[in-house]
């Protein structure tokens, strides 16, 4: 790279090759990091990541350093995840490809090692069979509304036969 040039440090950038030529493009430093200043407002304001990605983030590390290994390098994990996250990967599924990895005996030692199984059609499936029987089960027990305001009567037979000449 020459002088001019630097790298975008921010994880979702959308700029071609993430580079920044310093010279002629507005660009944020912060610390030794650069970013195109698009790409900083929207790493500061954390609107790319939203509440459930979060929680999300949280739930696949604490499986990980449960079901895996309790020395994990965090920062390398999260960084992996954020890297799918910006990709556009949900992170529900990610959650769900792990679990998966786990419950099918599937063997994942070390964070970068998750990228062989991110794409496996097998998970894939399964993700949209769980996703298709959740969407069942949350409309199992939709009843629409309907109001009836229309007036309401009943019938009563009029007695015939000589039952009815006997009880007036």
């Amino acid at each position: 790279m020459s002088n001019s040039i630097r790298k975008c440090r921010f994880i979702a950038c959308k700029h071609k090759d993430k580079r920044i030529d310093i010279d002629n493009e507005p660009f944020v430093k912060e610390g030794n990091r650069y970013y195109h200043q698009d790409c900083f407002e929207l790493k500061k304001s954390n609107e790319w990541k939203t509440q459930k990605t979060r929680d999300d983030f949280v739930r696949f590390r604490d499986i990980w350093y449960n079901r895996i290994s309790k020395t994990v390098n965090f920062q390398q994990l999260m960084q992996i995840l954020n890297d799918y996250v910006a990709r556009g990967v949900e992170s529900e599924y990610l959650v769900f490809a792990l679990e998966y990895v786990l419950d099918h005996n599937m063997n994942l030692n070390y964070p970068n090692g998750f990228k062989y199984y991110v794409d496996r059609n097998e998970i894939k499936r399964a993700y949209e069979r769980h996703k298709a029987m959740r969407a069942k089960e949350q409309h199992k027990d939709f009843k629409p509304l309907i109001q009836d305001d229309s007036p309401k009567f009943t019938v009563k037979p009029k007695r015939t036969g000589f039952q009815s000449i006997i009880n007036k």
